[in-house]
């Protein structure tokens, strides 16, 4: 689509927002949305861009107003915020724009685990969620809509189960607008998220606690009283008690309350980025178990992973990446 096609739509939608919301974006504003949308639908040599839009410039009006332009040209866009508090204020907040050009927009989330973050209507909760596959927990249906918001690990999630259970998203990677793509592609940039088969190991909550109790002793003093108390489990390696004590270690360093809380007798991660609950993350290599020994609560059985994806793997399925964040830094800190 030509430039002066894009600055046309631009202006009805403009317009039109003026005209029923009384809100008149600024020049300012106008030109970030021309170039954003230019370069989606017209450098097919870039994979995207980043646009530094600052506290109080107005980003998500600019990204709602980008979305639209795109969805009228028959684009479909998905979302990404950090968190869910911050997904569902935004939908809300931008959903009446979005209507009056007859947009249909949604949250993807999980029916079991976000549950606390939407008000349950009659006919939205299955009675049977708890034996539903994990792909089948999501609202799938808004898959259909435009303009999707969620958060990368809802879309993550889901990406994996599509493949891990062979259930196709009839969807197209075609568009992501990503708020705070330098917490997502720098801070987080080595995360990567998993899923995994629960394995129940027999004895395991005993073994680390004995380990978590006596992680001050020398790994070999350690593996004398476990096969003392287990004498049938085989034979424990140093690399192996090692690796436990290591978790006992971090697990201590770790603080209630500021990296952690304990909700409905379970450890939920803290976000150190945006302060916010991580509900079904878990820490790895034993730290999680550990904490829960720390604890005194019930060791969640262990997970072997059977796939996994990296945060810029997947942003790297779609076909344009728009990076949005007021905190790129000044040309000082750029040098």
């Amino acid at each position: 689509k030509s430039l002066s096609e894009i600055a046309k739509v631009c202006g009805i939608v403009c317009n039109e927002i003026n005209t029923q919301f009384k809100i008149i974006p600024r020049p300012v504003q106008i030109l970030v949305i021309l170039r954003l949308v230019n370069n989606i639908l017209n450098k097919n040599e870039s994979h995207g861009m980043i646009s530094e839009i600052k506290t109080g410039e107005g980003k998500s009006l600019i990204i709602t107003i980008a979305s639209i332009i795109l969805v009228k040209f028959k684009r479909k866009i998905d979302i990404v915020s950090s968190n869910l508090q911050l997904v569902k204020r935004d939908q809300n907040e931008q959903e009446p724009f979005f209507k009056r050009f007859g947009i249909k927009t949604g949250v993807l989330y999980n029916q079991q685990s976000d549950y606390d973050f939407y008000t349950p209507t009659k006919g939205m909760f299955s009675n049977s969620i708890e034996e539903q596959e994990e792909y089948k927990k999501f609202n799938t249906k808004v898959l259909k809509y435009p303009v999707v918001y969620s958060t990368s690990s809802n879309f993550q999630y889901l990406y994996l189960h599509s493949i891990f259970n062979m259930y196709p998203r009839n969807r197209e990677y075609d568009i992501v607008f990503v708020d705070e793509v330098d917490c997502m592609f720098i801070d987080e940039s080595g995360s990567s998220l998993r899923i995994g088969h629960q394995i129940d190991y027999t004895c395991i909550h005993d073994i680390l606690e004995i380990v978590f109790l006596l992680q001050s002793l020398d790994s070999t003093e350690i593996i004398k009283f476990l096969d003392y108390y287990f004498p049938k489990m085989g034979i424990f390696e140093v690399e192996n008690i090692d690796m436990l004590k290591n978790a006992a270690n971090r697990a201590c360093q770790l603080k209630k309350k500021v990296d952690y809380i304990i909700e409905n007798n379970e450890v939920v991660i803290i976000d150190q980025n945006t302060g916010f609950k991580k509900p079904n993350t878990r820490w790895s290599y034993y730290v999680h178990e550990m904490i829960e020994i720390k604890e005194k609560l019930k060791t969640q059985p262990s997970q072997v992973d059977v796939c996994l994806i990296t945060q810029n793997g997947f942003f790297n399925l779609y076909k344009k990446i728009i990076g949005v964040t007021g905190t790129i830094g000044n040309s000082n800190d750029e040098e």
